[in-house]
């Protein structure tokens, strides 16, 4: 490797460099690029500043300009571990993870105490889900500097990707009794520990200082509102549920017309409600279409393509439109789960209950032939809400949600026809491995939408379901399901509840502890074969 050479440098432009280096400093990074480049026209090998330029370039997100100024630097003194550092910082903004690790780690090797490469390569390891991996070398990061919160944050967020929530809690606490400069987004994040802890009280105790310090940060108001809503405080939460709209991940539809909260008088009006979040946010929400065509508006339903046919059953639904198709005309448009905050649904004693959608009974018929003769009950399983490759910001909760299937094996009894509802990998390859569910019947192959998997369902006595979209249909058309739900439950399901206000035949069997599936399995097997 070059070492630095020793080049006389007219004090002038050492002067100057200096200067450049004071206006950076002081945020006149303009000043310092046009001081840069007369230091560089003096002096074109003058790798300090070219490294300047390249900091400079960077932190204006001009990355590959900023890839020039680094490459040349590290080709004239390749021993500034502060360039290798750098430059991997640009190849990680620019998607070349690999590239950046190799100048991480170069960096590392030049100066093996430089903690702030250690968090930098922690964040790219992470960004390829390498966990444990991330977690080491933020730990190295604080070994070598201990007064890091921005490193007690990432590895805080790292260690609840594992579920490690009590480690989590702990380096939040670190972190935030180093009084970082954006101490909210710890109190942010301390909360959606707390809130996964079900330590609901304290997680809004730290949102509420989040949002005292910055009240427009989007995320810890989304956040706020997932604790309101899991405590039924209708009347305050929905309204604080409405800034999902300002997170910068959130998905924004663009649509013409005028975006309605229940303000305006709809009647004679054409109302588009779009669909928003999953397929059983739709099958949930739906429900509300019956009181806005009550209210005389013409209403427009967007639904993903599986549910067309069961939505049709829908009362008070004018047209239906799938992702891509042409929008119809219309007055105003809101987001199917802004609903109940446009129909004052402030309590849980307004929440609309009740069986709103059926399936066709040719089909329904079609599975009782298909059956045949009962001579046991007849009780559907679902164990994995499915896995989503593109969204690895829910692989926690989804790792969380579902359940293995040899788990629900002490189900199985003698007297009990199981029926699979399951669809989507990984759960199928899984089904289809399991040695000791060959008396799973299977069906699945003949489900082309939610109209068939409802027809199945018609002709079963009981749904056993993870949270998700199934176990929405079963509810909706008013079929028995028990929920097998997880500590951290989602919101809907209130807490310190077995049943739903949302859907009266739910019984809902919770983690007594995260993580806990056997005493939920335990308790469903003694319900389920009683009295068989």
């Amino acid at each position: 490797m070059k070492k630095k050479m020793s080049i006389f440098v007219p004090p002038h432009i050492t002067k100057k460099f200096e200067q450049a280096l004071h206006c950076y400093g002081s945020g006149n990074h303009q000043e310092a690029i046009n001081l840069c480049e007369q230091v560089i026209k003096a002096f074109p090998k003058h790798a300090d500043a070219l490294h300047l330029l390249g900091v400079i370039l960077s932190n204006d997100r001009q990355f590959v300009k900023a890839l020039d100024f680094y490459n040349k630097s590290i080709e004239i003194f390749p021993g500034n571990h502060m360039a290798w550092c750098n430059r991997g910082n640009v190849y990680q903004q620019l998607k070349q993870p690999e590239l950046a690790l190799e100048d991480l780690s170069q960096a590392i090797k030049l100066k093996p105490d430089y903690a702030e490469a250690y968090y930098n390569k922690g964040i790219v390891v992470g960004t390829l889900h390498r966990t444990e991996e991330e977690i080491e070398l933020y730990s190295l990061a604080l070994k070598y500097k201990p007064n890091f919160p921005e490193a007690y944050n990432n590895k805080g967020i790292a260690l609840q990707k594992l579920h490690r929530m009590e480690e989590t809690l702990a380096n939040y606490e670190a972190g935030i009794a180093q009084k970082p400069k954006l101490i909210e987004a710890f109190y942010n994040n301390r909360g959606l520990v707390l809130q996964n802890l079900m330590r609901i009280d304290e997680a809004l105790e730290d949102y509420n200082k989040a949002i005292e310090i910055k009240p427009d940060l989007a995320d810890c108001r989304f956040n706020r509102s997932m604790c309101l809503l899991l405590k039924g405080q209708y009347d305050i939460a929905w309204k604080e549920h409405e800034w999902r709209w300002n997170r910068n991940s959130y998905p924004k539809k663009e649509l013409p017309g005028i975006p309605w909260i229940g303000e305006e008088d709809i009647n004679g009006k054409i109302l588009f409600i779009h669909g928003e979040q999953g397929l059983g946010d739709i099958l949930q929400f739906c429900r509300y279409v019956k009181i806005a065509k009550e209210r005389g508006a013409t209403v427009i339903l967007g639904v993903e393509k599986p549910l067309v046919r069961i939505i049709t059953s829908l009362e008070g639904v004018d047209a239906i439109v799938t992702p891509g198709a042409p929008l119809p005309p219309f007055d105003y448009y809101i987001s199917i789960i802004s609903l109940p905050l446009a129909f004052g649904t402030d309590s849980i004693d307004k929440i609309p209950s009740g069986t709103y959608l059926s399936p066709d009974p040719e089909k329904v018929a079609y599975f009782a032939k298909r059956l045949g003769k009962k001579t046991k009950k007849r009780v559907g399983i679902v164990w994995s809400g499915g896995y989503r490759p593109d969204q690895p910001e829910v692989w926690a909760v989804n790792e969380r949600r579902n359940i293995a299937l040899e788990k629900l094996i002490p189900l199985q009894h003698p007297d009990i026809e199981f029926f699979s509802l399951q669809l989507g990998e990984p759960a199928v390859t899984e089904l289809a491995n399991s040695k000791d569910w060959d008396c799973l019947n299977n069906l699945t192959h003949e489900l082309k939408d939610f109209d068939d998997t409802a027809a199945l369902i018609e002709n079963l006595d009981l749904v056993i379901a993870v949270d998700t979209s199934t176990a929405h249909l079963a509810g909706a058309i008013g079929k028995p399901v028990w929920l097998m739900n997880r500590f951290d439950t989602c919101w809907r399901w209130l807490m310190d509840r077995s049943d739903s206000p949302w859907y009266p035949t739910f019984t809902i069997y919770r983690q007594p502890k995260l993580g806990d599936w056997d005493s939920v399995i335990e308790a469903i097997r003694k319900d389920l074969h009683k009295d068989l």
